[in-house]
């Protein structure tokens, strides 16, 4: 499923886009939490225009940055609930592409499900083998 931010790509601006103040640009990228595409969609222009708007502002490019630093502070609170449960392996997968910077690179943790899932089909097969025996006895 998409998202109906996604629908079609934006209209041609209305205004040129040099008429968009950097503070309008700031407020659509941190209400997005920095990501680019969205707050393009928010101004009504191409995720390109936006990104050539940061590269051209220290500013915006400072923005960007913050706004990502609270997405990854988002990660890590999410982490600290859910570390226990499987649905930590999408959450695991955002911290190792987005947090490097914080010490979730590649030899950061792993989480391994194949081992709970081998022991899981262990204990099927042990299960079957067991109901197999009592059905010969």
């Amino acid at each position: 499923m998409t998202h109906p931010m996604y629908d079609e790509y934006p209209q041609p601006l209305k205004k040129k886009i040099d008429a968009i103040k950097d503070e309008e640009i700031a407020k659509a990228l941190w209400a997005t939490k920095g990501l680019q595409a969205l707050a393009a969609v928010r101004l009504g222009c191409s995720p390109s225009t936006v990104n050539k708007r940061i590269h051209e502002s220290p500013y915006l490019t400072a923005v960007v940055i913050d706004a990502k630093e609270v997405r990854k502070d988002r990660y890590e609170e999410v982490l600290d609930r859910i570390i226990d449960k499987e649905e930590a392996v999408p959450l695991m997968f955002a911290l190792k592409t987005q947090c490097k910077d914080r010490g979730y690179g590649q030899d950061a943790v792993v989480i391994d499900i194949k081992d709970p899932v081998k022991m899981l089909m262990d204990q099927i097969r042990s299960s079957k083998n067991l109901l197999e025996h009592e059905k010969r006895e």
